[in-house]
């Protein structure tokens, strides 16, 4: 009996460390909106050029106050293998904007609220939050 609990515990752990966005595992980045606004969020690696890539990006959409990830496989690199040598660009984009003017339009334009250029020691140094929201990149 005592095994099938400790069977338990070790399988919740190992759940609850596939499924957790810690920084020490460079799976994902934690966004927080802390506007009054919905936005978008998307990345990708296109460093050196700072401009949003002619393919759409897949965004994440994040309400006024929330959190939420973006992860390596939004990134198409599911476990940031890249991000151990190379920086990621986060777009922040309004979400009004999204939903009604084109890809081309908001590239062209650089419909851009907010860049983050993030490589693996800024990712490490994000410091946690004193509401218990965790470490993640405040917008604005």
């Amino acid at each position: 009996m005592k095994r099938i609990h400790l069977l338990y515990i070790i399988l919740f752990f190992i759940v609850l460390n596939v499924v957790s966005c810690a920084p020490h595992q460079w799976k994902c980045f934690r966004i927080h909106n802390l506007s009054s606004k919905t936005i978008r969020v998307c990345g990708a690696y296109i460093l050196p050029d700072t401009k949003l890539p002619e393919k759409k990006l897949s965004t994440t959409e994040i309400l006024p106050g929330k959190s939420n990830m973006i992860y390596g496989s939004q990134l198409n690199d599911d476990a940031l293998k890249r991000f151990e040598t190379e920086k990621v660009t986060l777009f922040i984009i309004d979400d009004q904007v999204f939903q009604t003017v084109s890809w081309d339009t908001i590239r062209k334009y650089d419909m851009v609220l907010k860049r983050y250029e993030i490589n693996m020691e800024d990712y490490s140094n994000l410091k946690r939050d004193i509401n218990d929201k965790g470490w993640g990149l405040p917008y604005p």
